[in-house]
């Protein structure tokens, strides 16, 4: 149908397509709309393409919406065989996934070693408590030292306990042993546990407080004498620790001062400068004591220098088992 527009309808019906998907230049959107105004043929063209592009439109919106639909249920279907499996396997065989997830490997301090030792060969064993297993264990020699790792692991239904029994032929003589970190044997000596503890906190500045209560500690101070606390001399030389026992002592007056005593011995030893250790308490009645053991009575004492007696592990457990440490 011809009309008073600028624009004939054949030229409009061929605009109508992108007119209706918007996308005609300004110019020509104006001419279009303004012919549809006036052109009811060319309209009923328009109102059929627009309610064709909206029914295309929600068949697409519905189609996308069944595509998720069948997705989500895909999914959920997955999920939910999966979330069965795993209770199915975890019912079945707990201690199985016990075991994957959690049988690391443990550096156990309690476990006790005896070791035989001759120029080039090692014989080692040591007794694991029940429940563990031997782990992983890894060799390593230089220059003389052997160092073995020999971790523990949980004992499993799959696994069942065993103790450590290393036999090994060294390159060189062997000067130094270590197991786990802790020296065992040196020198041809056997250190101890004890001796091993008390020797890592050795330092050299009796002004580190916490490293002086760390050695305390290792010794065994507060399980002798109960808690305590410190006071410390190092404004001038000579330098003193003052230990402050908290708790009255109840043991005789001789055997308390010679436990004192060796305690004194080892710090002297194991504390480069410290020059004086002095013991504060009180005894059931109330009554307050001090006791001080310098360098140079443990020295006279002693009848050598106290302070060349820690210098390597093998001299101090020679030194702890001259005093009466262990």
């Amino acid at each position: 149908m011809t009309n008073n527009t600028s624009l004939p309808c054949d030229i409009v019906q061929d605009l109508l397509p992108s007119y209706v998907d918007g996308i005609l230049s300004d110019t020509g959107t104006c001419a279009v709309a303004k012919h549809l105004q006036s052109c009811k043929a060319c309209h009923d063209m328009y109102d059929d393409m627009v309610t064709d592009e909206l029914r295309q439109d929600n068949t697409d919106q519905q189609e996308k919406e069944i595509d998720y639909l069948k997705k989500v249920r895909s999914k959920t279907k997955h999920f939910t065989l999966a979330a069965i499996l795993i209770a199915v396997l975890l019912a079945a065989s707990g201690t199985a996934v016990y075991f994957l997830i959690f049988s690391g490997e443990y550096i156990l301090n309690s476990v006790k070693y005896s070791l035989q030792v001759s120029s080039n060969s090692l014989k080692i064993e040591g007794i694991l408590p029940d429940d563990f297993t031997t782990g992983t264990q890894k060799i390593e020699e230089k220059d003389g030292v052997i160092s073995l790792t020999l971790p523990a692991k949980k004992k499993t239904f799959l696994s069942f306990h065993k103790n450590y029994n290393v036999s090994y032929t060294s390159k060189a003589a062997i000067r130094e042993v270590r197991v786990n970190g802790d020296i065992l044997w040196q020198d041809g000596t056997s250190i101890t546990a004890y001796v091993n503890r008390v020797y890592k906190s050795k330092h050299p500045y009796i002004g580190s407080a916490s490293d002086n209560a760390s050695l305390a500690l290792a010794l065994g101070v507060e399980d002798s004498f109960g808690g305590f606390t410190s006071k410390l001399q190092t404004s001038k030389q000579p330098y003193g620790w003052t230990i402050c026992l908290s708790e009255p002592q109840t043991a005789a007056e001789e055997i308390l001062r010679k436990k004192m005593t060796t305690y004194a011995y080892a710090i002297l030893a194991l504390i480069d400068n410290v020059d004086s250790i002095t013991w504060e308490y009180s005894d059931t009645s109330a009554q307050s004591h001090t006791y001080t053991i310098t360098t140079e009575e443990a020295n006279k004492q002693l009848g050598n220098d106290i302070k060349k007696t820690a210098e390597t592990i093998c001299d101090f457990q020679k030194f702890a088992r001259e005093i009466g440490l262990e």
